[in-house]
């Protein structure tokens, strides 16, 4: 986990193997209830092996990539969290980072 300098804003990285197997959707509900409760999305989309979680909850918005890779054998996703008031500054960053993102396995997401 990464802080801003004034520490209000986070951006968080992980990879981790998926060994309960669980679904995209399953993992994509899972978050919500347990990272987002009482979020208001206002970006969610959902592809074959990805999704995004964008949105407000209290005085923070968020934006989180979570991507399936290997076949769903491996779950890689990044997040960045930061306060409503510097959403013109990071916003861009969002952008930035999702523009350039590639998930460990590679753009076709089958680990070979």
């Amino acid at each position: 986990m990464l802080y801003s300098r004034d520490g209000k804003a986070q951006l968080l990285v992980g990879a981790f193997e998926n060994e309960d197997q669980t679904t995209l959707a399953a993992y994509r509900d899972y978050l919500i209830k347990e990272n987002y409760p009482g979020a208001i999305l206002d970006y969610a989309p959902v592809h074959d092996r990805w999704f995004v979680l964008s949105g407000t909850i209290g005085d923070k918005e968020f934006y989180e990539r979570v991507s399936f890779t290997c076949g769903g054998r491996l779950i890689n996703s990044w997040a960045m969290i930061y306060p409503k008031a510097d959403d013109a500054f990071y916003d861009r960053v969002v952008e930035a980072v999702a523009r350039t993102y590639t998930p460990g396995a590679g753009r076709s997401g089958n680990c070979d």
